[in-house]
C-alpha cells in the first residue's frame, strides 16, 4: 500500500520513472491493488511516449483482472494510446516517404 501511495505522489509530480518503479513493486508483490498499479503504469508509460509498454500494462489489466473497476478506463486508455501510437507511426512513415520522393526527384 505504501508503494502505491509513493507511486501516486510521484505520478502527480510528473516523476513518471519513480512512479513506475513504485507501481512495479506493487505488481511484483501480486497482492492488493495490482489492477490499479497496472492502470497507473500504463498511464505513466503513455505520458513518456512509451506506447508499447503502456499497451502491455493496460492489456495485462484488461485480460487478467476482468472484474476490476479500472477495466473500462483501461480499455478507453488503450484506444486513445493506440490512436496516438498509430498517428505517430503514420507521421514518421509519411516523413520518410516524402524524403524518399524528394530525393528521387533530384536523381
Amino acid at each position: 500500500d505504501a508503494n502505491l501511495r509513493i507511486g501516486d505522489c510521484n505520478f502527480v509530480l510528473k516523476k513518471y520513472k519513480d512512479a513506475l518503479n513504485s507501481y512495479q513493486k506493487v505488481i511484483d508483490l501480486n497482492k492488493n491493488h495490482v489492477d490499479f498499479a497496472l492502470y497507473q503504469s500504463g498511464l505513466a508509460h503513455s505520458r513518456t511516449s512509451q506506447y508499447k509498454s503502456a499497451v502491455d500494462k493496460l492489456e495485462n489489466l484488461v485480460q487478467k483482472h476482468k472484474n476490476s473497476i479500472f477495466r473500462d478506463e483501461a480499455l478507453d486508455q488503450l484506444s486513445e494510446i493506440l490512436l496516438i501510437w498509430i498517428s505517430d507511426w503514420k507521421k514518421d512513415w509519411y516523413f520518410c516517404d516524402t524524403r524518399r520522393t524528394t530525393n528521387d526527384v533530384y536523381l
